[in-house]
């Protein structure tokens, strides 16, 4: 039982501390000025505009970075019962032991 959940908490582990590539962050001046500023049709935004449909992309952002990190919230906190179960199957084994 403790080597099950040895492994199962090296599979947590690996799970919450992987690198990712699906968090959502865009800072780039770039498009900012692009999308923004200097359009390639039409005229540049009103600043209330912007700040409104920055506002929007923050909360489409904030929502796709909320449900990764409520995966990973998940599979930390498995990994930590698993981690108890796995100490007490230790001391229960060395207890037999004796």
């Amino acid at each position: 039982m403790a080597i099950g959940c040895f492994i199962a908490v090296g599979c947590a582990v690996l799970l919450v501390l992987w690198p990712g590539q699906d968090w959502v962050f865009s800072i780039a001046p770039c498009e900012l000025i692009t999308t923004y500023l200097e359009p390639p049709e039409g005229d540049p935004l009103t600043l209330d505009a912007i700040q409104r449909d920055l506002a929007l992309h923050m909360g489409r952002s904030a929502e796709d970075n909320r449900r990764q990190l409520e995966r990973l919230t998940t599979a930390f906190r498995a990994g930590v019962l698993l981690l108890v179960v796995e100490m007490m199957a230790w001391v229960f084994a060395l207890l037999l032991q004796r």
